[in-house]
């Protein structure tokens, strides 16, 4: 069985006056009837600051119990940086804990849970050099994601 997630997150960062929109898409198979893998990419933009990050993960979805209502999720990936005239994505990682509304052939699964973002962006000097500001965003999330 195959799965298709598409979801929306609204992150609430460490940073009282930031804002970050995420939509991701993934792929991912069952492996057994209570593991999947899957491989997604996705598009976030952080506010302010209009920093987009496109992020590319792996995807792990594991249901602990026998009615397979109860989710367990975890993505690691990269998160690239747009515009990137010096801009380093590193490490990105999404883990949250879902419940399926619906369990038909499209289901609804809204999810509580932690993304950390980490990248590299190069800030003009003086003499034409850059210095290197590392940024590092750790934030609860709520999200919806819808099944196929």
């Amino acid at each position: 069985m195959r799965n298709l997630v598409l979801g929306l997150h609204c992150l609430y960062p460490d940073h009282k006056d930031m804002r970050m929109g995420m939509l991701k898409v993934l792929v991912g198979y069952y492996v057994t009837p209570a593991l999947s893998l899957g491989v997604g990419a996705g598009s976030s933009s952080y506010n302010p600051g209009a920093k987009n990050v496109l992020p590319v993960f792996l995807d792990v979805r594991y249901h602990p119990f026998k009615n397979k209502r109860f989710l367990l999720n975890g993505d690691i990936g990269c998160a690239f940086l747009t515009p990137a005239a010096y801009s380093k994505g590193e490490l990105l990682m999404d883990f949250s804990v879902g419940y399926k509304v619906l369990d038909k052939k499209v289901s609804i699964i809204p999810a509580i849970g932690y993304n950390y973002c980490g990248y590299d962006v190069g800030v003009p000097a003086y003499n034409n050099m850059q210095l290197v500001d590392s940024q590092n965003r750790h934030s609860l999330f709520v999200k919806v994601g819808v099944v196929f």
